[in-house]
């Protein structure tokens, strides 16, 4: 059996990546197996400052709420069919 390593993205954009490996092994002290294994998961993100490291993330889809004005008119019919409804 070789060495190998496997690297899948597990989404589109790579930050997420999965790592799975066979390697030989070289530290024999204990008269251990020849081959070690290994899985791990890696997560990357791309910062243009340290501070950015810091700071909270701001999602992409949020938006602030903009305040929605009533107009009058339509707030006293709508008045006028609850009180007609009794």
């Amino acid at each position: 059996m070789g060495e190998i390593e496997v690297f899948v993205k597990l989404i589109k954009s790579g930050k997420l990546q999965l790592k799975a490996y066979n390697r030989a092994n070289t530290d024999m002290t204990y008269d251990t197996a020849p081959y070690k294994q290994g899985l791990g998961f890696s997560y990357r993100e791309s910062f243009n400052s340290f501070s950015d490291l810091f700071r909270p993330k701001r999602d992409k889809n949020s938006r602030k709420l903009k305040p929605v004005q009533i107009d009058p008119a339509i707030n006293e019919k709508q008045t006028e069919v609850k009180t007609e409804s009794r």
